[in-house]
């Protein structure tokens, strides 16, 4: 884990202010997008917006770095199913099931 949080320091120094502008873009989106959620009763989540804002965000984010080093998608696909499903007000919804595979073949 040392060496991705190594990658991740080094590309933070390297391009600091595009980086964090991209996901302080992100994240102040989503948090409006995530308090419209909230007001309409579409969300339910007990933290505030911008909280949520952030594990999404940093879920997200890690689910593609993590599946990209795999070259499985379905990693990120099933990621973001969860993420996507603990967010309605309605937790009867299931998410859509992502069929897991055996790595080895």
């Amino acid at each position: 884990m040392r060496h991705v949080g190594r990658r991740v320091r080094d590309a933070s120094q390297a391009d600091a202010g595009g980086l964090k502008s991209f996901f302080d873009a992100n994240e102040r989106w989503l948090s409006t997008v995530l308090d419209e959620g909230l007001r309409t009763k579409v969300f339910a989540f007990k933290e505030t917006a911008k909280q949520r804002a952030w594990l999404i965000l940093g879920a997200l984010e890690g689910a593609m770095l993590v599946a990209r080093s795999y070259g499985e998608p379905r990693r990120f696909t099933a990621a973001a199913a969860s993420v996507l499903a603990d967010l309605r007000a309605d937790k009867r919804s299931k998410p859509r099931r992502t069929p897991v595979r055996s790595a080895s073949r």
